[in-house]
């Protein structure tokens, strides 16, 4: 693995301000609406994505997970 550094900046080359195509569905979408504590502040949905084409034998589960605060939600 590359240093920190090049590491940082080969993401920000390849991936930053950079759009994707990808295909998938929902699989779950969790609420934070009857959770009081202080993460669901900053947490108050959660999205699991599963991929149409999954590059991955023998996982199951989600592909992607992208966590909303109150704002973004």
């Amino acid at each position: 693995m590359k240093n920190k550094k090049q590491a940082e900046r080969t993401f920000l080359d390849k991936y930053v301000n950079h759009g994707v195509h990808w295909e998938g569905y929902v699989v779950r979408v969790l609420l934070a609406e009857d959770d009081n504590s202080p993460q669901s502040m900053y947490h108050s949905a959660t999205v699991f994505v599963k991929m149409n084409i999954n590059d991955q034998e023998g996982v199951n589960g989600a592909d992607l997970g992208l966590s909303l605060n109150e704002e973004a939600l």
